[in-house]
């Protein structure tokens, strides 16, 4: 498959993936990784197939209507190399490229339906009572239900040696930013306590995650849960609607490792976001919102960043 083979070289030309720190290079492989999660077109989407105007990616859009699903492991040659966990509101595509691994998260159809339907609701990752950390609901759930999965294959299949990467655009954004707040053996340690105890259950081989690129995701948190929990570095083009919700009055906060991009690739990080959530709503019914959302348009704008830094 040419897009796999695709990241696997232009991750050979990125330095130290071992080092955390943002570089547009990585955010360039991030977001082609992240466009992997949609090559993975499982059945039961299909039965929804008037709704594939939901998932923003036009590759994703045109297999639906032409060829319907696809499975990125029997059209890869590399099957050793990826796999894939798949529940009915998450996607996440593993990749093991030379030095580095990567997890790209995308949300279903049914995630989205959910999104839509403006379930706002916040959920407390700790059981802990006198914490006031809250996570998206829905995003939250949806990641830990395939969590124990993901961190099972991780160490069955590339033993936890490499740097570990999670990506994801969109809502897959969102999924991502939780799990690699989760994700933090760092921050566990300077709390004195384990990921399960902190959680209230346990997963078994857990990982810690080096980095998230993240492109066009809404906000999952409150200012706590981004205080409190590492950021990912997102990502967002300037007319983008879907990074201006949920709205801030509903007690959402923005993550603090920002950068929007104009058309040209000029990258500004002290942009204030536009719309509202009226507009979004709006723009989401009527597919107007997808103009400055695909990723195909963020990879685009990524690389000019690439080629201006």
């Amino acid at each position: 498959m040419k897009e796999v083979i695709n990241v696997q070289k232009m991750a050979g030309k990125v330095g130290d993936w071992g080092d955390a720190n943002f570089s547009w290079e990585k955010a360039l492989v991030a977001a082609e990784v992240a466009r992997l999660a949609y090559l993975h077109i499982p059945q039961f989407e299909l039965k929804n197939a008037n709704r594939v105007n939901l998932i923003p990616c036009a590759g994703y859009r045109s297999t639906v209507k032409v060829s319907g699903v696809t499975n990125i492991r029997s059209i890869s040659n590399a099957n050793e190399m990826v796999f894939v966990v798949e529940s009915a509101l998450v996607v996440a595509v593993v990749v093991h490229v030379g030095s580095v691994d990567f997890i790209s998260l995308r949300g279903t159809q049914k995630l989205y339906d959910w999104f839509v339907n403006l379930n706002i609701l916040k959920s407390n990752p700790s059981y802990k009572k006198n914490m006031t950390v809250y996570f998206h609901g829905g995003f939250y759930k949806a990641i830990i239900g395939c969590l124990g999965q993901i961190a099972t294959e991780v160490d069955r299949r590339f033993g936890g040696n490499n740097p570990i990467y999670v990506t994801g655009h969109s809502l897959g954004g969102a999924l991502a930013a939780i799990l690699h707040a989760l994700c933090d053996e760092r921050r566990y340690m300077k709390c004195g306590c384990d990921m399960d105890y902190f959680l209230g259950f346990y997963i078994d081989r857990m990982f810690s995650t080096e980095s998230c690129y993240t492109f066009g995701m809404p906000r999952y948190g409150n200012l706590k849960a981004v205080l409190y929990f590492r950021n990912p570095f997102h990502i967002f083009n300037e007319y983008d609607i879907v990074p201006s919700v949920p709205p801030r009055k509903f007690g959402y906060s923005d993550c603090f490792n920002e950068k929007c991009l104009s058309a040209d690739g000029h990258v500004n990080e002290n942009i204030v976001r536009r719309g509202s959530f009226k507009k979004f709503i709006y723009k989401l019914a009527t597919m107007k919102g997808f103009a400055e959302h695909d990723i195909e348009l963020y990879i685009d704008r990524v690389g000019k960043a690439v080629v201006g830094a």
